[in-house]
């Protein structure tokens, strides 16, 4: 059976190093293993409590595809020492539902310095019961000027990172 990995980025930038990461990530799907890098974060309404019982088709594919995924992986940048509102708005959109619950999820990061959004990242998505699989996290310094996935997996410590965090990533959704 298939196994399906939802990559998340936490940048809306065009050109983002963050985002070319997970193209890279996604470039290594095989027959039992689908990398699928969601894209419609900026799609996605503000949180409201009030609306979490009429949702509207962007806001319910993004739970539904969270509730498919065997695994969610997110690169994501660090704005003023935390996570991008962008990306934490998505989250607080699952708060309520079965969706990420017990999903496991390893972070990555194409910055030389990610210090604090690391960390606050994991809180908020080990507070939502989602399971940290560590040892599938990843940090690559990624030079802005080349930013592209082609680059990522021309890169041979990079791609061997890659190969080994989703290589990681199967074999605890295995065990698991």
């Amino acid at each position: 059976m298939q196994k399906t990995i939802l990559t998340i980025s936490g940048s809306l930038r065009k050109n983002s190093t963050h985002t070319q990461f997970l193209q890279a990530f996604s470039q290594l799907s095989t027959d039992t293993v689908k990398v699928n890098l969601y894209q419609a974060l900026e799609q996605l309404p503000a949180f409201n409590p009030d609306n979490e019982q009429n949702l509207n088709p962007v806001t319910s594919r993004w739970i539904q595809l969270v509730r498919e995924a065997d695994a969610i992986v997110i690169a994501s940048p660090e704005y003023a020492h935390g996570i991008p509102g962008v990306l934490k708005n998505a989250l607080d959109w699952l708060v309520s539902t079965d969706a990420f619950i017990e999903k496991p999820f390893a972070l990555f990061s194409a910055c030389p310095r990610p210090m604090h959004a690391p960390a606050a990242l994991e809180e908020v998505l080990s507070t939502m019961s989602g399971k940290a699989v560590r040892e599938c996290f990843l940090s690559i310094n990624l030079h802005r000027d080349s930013n592209t996935a082609a680059y990522t997996l021309a890169e041979k410590t990079a791609q061997f990172q890659l190969k080994m965090a989703l290589d990681n990533l199967c074999l605890f959704l295995d065990n698991s």
